[in-house]
């Protein structure tokens, strides 16, 4: 049965379902047939109905078939006449009315299908990996470019073409081969052409294909390029060409296209020598060492007699670092490594940028970005083509993109410059940096990969009493990454953190005698520094409780009585176990259920924003009185608006230990006036399965910043933000807030404070527009499947 498939009960769950039941008879056919409605829309509720006759009343269609040997149940497939009216009423006000009738609709008036925006029309693309000056969208060339390859592109293409090369591509990708597209003899022909155009158009600048040692880029080729394109980063072949810097004498040179860095020297710390490697190098030793023989052979290496050759040579610039092993599913073990190495007792020096040094990511991002740069000019043809780190992702119309990659592939043959071959991609479907994209459909999705991979972390964490920090750490990691794109499960995020950083806490007793003498043994944060007498308590462990008394300063041991031996719990930041509280089981099982289900496609377009002169809340909190106001102003200069004030103590079923007096919590509250101003979009948009997004003001700088990171690490704000997150996730409205001077925030602050109805609010805040926001709406909304009428029956038990 349909309605059974995990992906149907899990939508129905996500839209908070009402399953309306129809029966055949209310709508005056006399058959033995019901029909069930799932929607969002509460108004279809008010034709639910059940048969009311007994069994055996109306006619059985199971089997029966008429005249023609039809089966009679077919016919009974299309609503009656009755049912489409009823259907129609409650429907009708969701669309535009016209002349009392409603308005067709068409794919054109779908936003994804409809005419692409226009070329400075938001959103814009402003990155794409190549500095400040680079965009990604090409749709047309930026004002100033010059399309200094003019001459030379028609030339290459007429090759690529003539040779085959864009169904040779096809056919190399869909295999996964590993073989690259051009053979040495077809890379001397693409350089002939290159060196023909060169002649003709840029007589004064020689090229030189030759391969430096060390690197295996063609530098010098490359370097002309650089001065064809007159390129900002003037000095990056330079570099590269004599050695680049490490910045350790701060000598690297500015790149002039990303934002240079503020501060003082970039190397704080000291240079050190380490004398072992990381534990995942440790453990594998077979692999650390074939990993450092194939970088030998590679000629990366420099090798010395020993450490005192080392200092000798380095004197006091000299730093020895640890190596690891990088090891990721379904991709070969990778070397990760400081500037230099040591494995056993050889002395290696890197002459290159190994992978993993500080320094490296910032040459490799600047060669990076000038290939984006480039390719940008070398392409031209109306596209877009974004950069991250490595992976670089080409964006175009299929009539022309499969000549447009063989023109980036000889780009890279021309100029040596590496490829994953049998990574290349070539689809409306691609996977690229950890997503799944499908342009086809302008969606994207997590691949089912990450969800497997997710599910094995969740189950070892949840199959004993305690896990591993190593453990929590990955799924922690793992569940950061996927909040991009689920980001209002982020705040659940919270707990999950607290007991990655809670080490267990292990019971310990001392005389009565000795308590007195404990604070010379405890710094004042209650960590100690040295081992108490008569004790086993380690160094750098932390008293938290002494006689079920909890401690939070040095000034606190004075309160706990001596009468008798007291146990006192330490916790040992040494230990790797880790106990996960209530809260945090509950949401690790959330997400386990969550990977049982086939991950949802989202689209690609940002959500839209809502049409609003103004939108913002306030919050007041005096003494043990709590209010929250709100409005939204619409373009017809309509307001919706809300006003509701509470008692602290009115506020217990929020299951919160909320403080008197009430301002101590007032970001909460600030948190809850922007849950307000979703309900009053919700009641103008009673349901918005594609998202929204609100932008709404809030002069209170701590709900602004939480509402708009979803995170919070304070208690109880985390609280508040959960429930914002799962209204934002029952209604499709997503809040972006910004802040507004308090006192430029006066409208919603008198809302916030109007706790006197009979006194008369300015006349633009109608009583038929105000939304009500009391605690049964703004906290214990719903968020579950509901049938109706409730006695119906079903054959299957809803989420």
């Amino acid at each position: 049965m349909a309605w059974m498939e995990p992906i149907a009960t899990n939508f129905l769950a996500a839209i908070s379902a009402d399953l309306v039941h129809v029966a055949a008879c209310s709508v005056d056919l006399d058959m033995h047939k019901a029909w069930l409605f799932a929607t969002s829309f509460r108004a279809f509720q008010a034709f639910a109905s059940t048969c009311p006759h007994t069994e055996g009343t109306h006619l059985a269609l199971q089997g029966l078939r008429d005249e023609f040997g039809n089966f009679c149940s077919r016919a009974s497939a299309e609503y009656p006449p009755p049912l489409a009216d009823m259907y129609a009423e409650q429907a009708l006000p969701l669309f535009d009315v016209k002349q009392g009738g409603g308005t067709a609709l068409s794919f054109a008036s779908v936003p994804l299908l409809s005419k692409p925006k226009a070329l400075h029309e938001a959103p814009m693309a402003s990155q794409d990996g190549a500095g400040i000056f680079s965009t990604p969208d090409w749709s047309a060339p930026p004002s100033g470019a010059t399309d200094v390859f003019a001459h030379l592109r028609p030339k290459l293409m007429a090759f690529l073409l003539h040779g085959r090369f864009p169904q040779r591509l096809r056919t190399l990708v869909l295999g996964g081969s590993a073989e690259p597209l051009f053979s040495s003899s077809e890379i001397d022909d693409l350089r002939g052409i290159f060196q023909d155009w060169l002649s003709a158009h840029f007589p004064a600048i020689s090229v030189s294909w030759e391969i430096s040692a060390g690197q295996p880029y063609c530098l010098q080729a490359l370097a002309a390029v650089s001065r064809i394109c007159q390129d900002r980063d003037s000095s990056l072949f330079t570099c590269l060409e004599q050695g680049v810097p490490t910045g350790f004498d701060g000598d690297i040179p500015l790149s002039n296209v990303f934002l240079p860095q503020g501060g003082g020297h970039p190397f704080e710390q000291s240079l050190g020598i380490c004398h072992g490697n990381w534990s995942s190098a440790e453990a594998d030793l077979p692999t650390l060492h074939a990993l450092v023989e194939e970088e030998i052979s590679n000629g990366w290496f420099l090798e010395l007699d020993s450490l005192e050759a080392a200092q000798e040579r380095f004197g006091d610039k000299l730093a020895i670092g640890k190596m690891s092993i990088v090891k990721a599913e379904g991709k070969k073990p990778r070397l990760v490594v400081d500037s230099t190495v040591c494995p056993g007792r050889r002395w290696l020096f890197y002459r290159v940028c190994p992978f993993g040094a500080n320094f490296s990511a910032l040459w490799f991002q600047r060669l990076g970005s000038f290939f984006l740069r480039t390719l940008h000019l070398w392409t031209w043809l109306r596209h877009a083509l974004l950069g991250y780190v490595d992976d670089f992702i080409l964006f175009q119309d299929q009539e022309v993109i499969g000549l447009t990659a063989c023109m980036t592939l000889a780009f890279c043959a021309l100029f040596n410059i590496p490829l994953s071959n049998a990574k290349l991609q070539l689809g409306s479907c691609i996977h690229w940096i950890g997503w799944h994209f499908s342009f086809g459909s302008g969606t994207f999705s997590i691949p089912i990969e990450k969800v497997q991979k997710l599910k094995r972390l969740l189950q070892e964490a949840l199959q004993g009493r305690h896990v591993s920090k190593r453990t929590l750490d990955k799924v922690t990691g793992l569940l950061q990454w996927f909040c991009k794109l689920y980001k209002h499960f982020k705040p659940w995020l919270q707990t999950l953190y607290a007991d990655a950083n809670r080490p267990l806490a292990t019971n310990y007793s001392i005389d009565p005698g000795d308590w007195p003498g404990l604070a010379i043994c405890v710094n004042e944060g209650l960590v100690f520094t040295s081992t108490p007498p008569g004790t086993s308590i380690p160094t750098g462990a932390k008293l938290i409780e002494a006689r079920h008394l909890a401690l939070q300063s040095k000034k606190d041991l004075a309160k706990i009585p001596t009468s008798k031996r007291i146990w006192m719990r330490v916790t040992d930041p040494s230990t790797t176990r880790r106990k996960l509280s209530v809260s945090s089981r509950e949401s690790l099982q959330f997400w386990l259920k969550w990977c049982e289900v086939p991950p949802l496609f989202f689209p690609l377009q940002k959500p839209a924003d809502v049409p609003i002169v103004c939108a913002a809340a306030d919050a007041r909190a005096d003494g043990d009185l709590v209010g929250i106001g709100g409005f939204i102003e619409w373009p017809s200069r309509q307001i919706s608006w809300f006003s509701q004030s509470w008692r602290v103590s009115d506020l217990s079923s929020l299951g919160v230990p909320l403080q008197v007096p009430a301002h101590q919590d007032i970001t909460c509250y600030e948190t809850l006036a922007q849950l307000g101003l979703i309900l009053c979009l919700h009641s103008v948009v009673p349901l918005a399965r594609w998202t929204v997004r609100l932008r709404t003001l809030s002069d209170n700088t701590g709900a602004e910043a939480g509402i708009n990171k979803l995170y919070s690490s304070a208690f109880p704000l985390s609280v508040f933000l959960k429930r914002l997150s799962m209204l934002a996730c029952l209604t499709g409205i997503e809040l972006d807030v910004f802040h507004v001077p308090g006192e430029k925030n006066d409208d919603a602050d008198l809302l916030s404070r109007w706790s006197d109805e009979s006194q008369p609010l300015p006349a633009k805040f109608l009583p038929d527009f105000r939304v009500d926001c009391s605690l049964a709406r703004i906290w214990h909304f719903r968020s579950d499947v509901r049938l109706w009428p409730p006695d119906a029956k079903l054959k299957w038990q809803p989420p």
